[in-house]
C-alpha cells in the first residue's frame, strides 16, 4: 500500500504541489511541508554585509538558524517569513550551501552559518527584492515615494534581525566557553552601494 503525501517540487524556480510522485526525484528537490528548501538567486540589491570568523570553533548551522528564528518570533515582528535557501558555493556544478532567509516586505536577510577551515563563521547579507514593475517610469513617479514610517519600520526590522543574530551568537559562545564578540565586532559591517 502506497502512502499518499504532499510535497513541493522546485523545477527551475517554479513551485508546484503534487501527490503520489514517482520517477521525478532526480529532477527536483523534494521536501516536506516543514521547511521550504530550494535553489534561489542572490539578492538583486545589496545594502550591507556583516561577517565574523570564530577560530577553533564548530556548531550546527541548523541549531543556529533555529535560535535566530525563535528570537525573532519572540520579538513579534509582523509580516516576517523564514525559509531555507541554497546558493552554489562556486560555479553552477559546485556544492550548495544552505542559508536562512528572513523576509519582510521587500527587505531580506540571507544568513549563513557554516564551518570554514578549522573554525566556523556567521555572515549576513541585507538586501532588497527587486520587483519587475519597479523599472517602469510610471511606478517610480507615482508609487516609489517612501514615507518616514516606512523607513522607520524597515530600520526596526533590520535592527531586530541583527539583534537576534547577535543574541544567538552570544548564547552559543557562552555555552561553548568562547569569547563574546566585542562592541566593535558587532558594529562593523560593510555598507554596499
Amino acid at each position: 500500500m502506497q502512502k499518499d503525501f504532499d510535497c513541493y517540487l522546485i523545477l527551475t524556480g517554479s513551485l508546484k504541489t503534487t501527490g503520489n510522485n514517482r520517477g521525478i526525484y532526480s529532477f527536483a528537490n523534494i521536501i516536506d511541508n516543514k521547511t521550504l528548501t530550494h535553489m534561489t538567486k542572490p539578492l538583486a540589491v545589496i545594502h550591507s554585509n556583516w561577517h565574523h570568523y570564530f577560530d577553533n570553533f564548530s556548531f550546527s548551522s541548523d541549531d543556529f538558524y533555529s535560535a535566530v528564528e525563535e528570537t525573532i518570533n519572540e520579538y513579534k515582528i509582523s509580516n516576517v517569513s523564514f525559509s531555507r535557501v541554497n546558493f552554489p558555493e562556486g560555479g553552477i556544478l559546485s556544492a550548495h550551501r544552505q542559508y536562512l532567509r528572513i523576509s519582510r516586505k521587500t527587505y531580506i536577510f540571507d544568513i549563513c552559518a557554516a564551518p570554514f577551515a578549522r573554525g566556523f563563521f556567521v555572515s549576513w547579507w541585507l538586501g532588497e527584492r527587486q520587483r519587475w514593475y519597479h523599472n517602469f517610469r510610471f511606478h517610480r513617479i507615482f508609487f516609489s515615494r517612501t514615507a518616514y514610517f516606512q523607513k522607520d519600520t524597515e530600520a526596526m526590522f533590520t535592527e531586530g534581525v541583527s539583534a537576534a543574530i547577535f543574541q544567538a551568537i552570544d548564547a552559543i559562545t557562552n555555552t561553548k566557553g568562547v569569547r563574546a564578540l566585542s562592541e566593535h565586532e558587532r558594529l562593523y559591517h560593510e555598507r554596499l552601494k
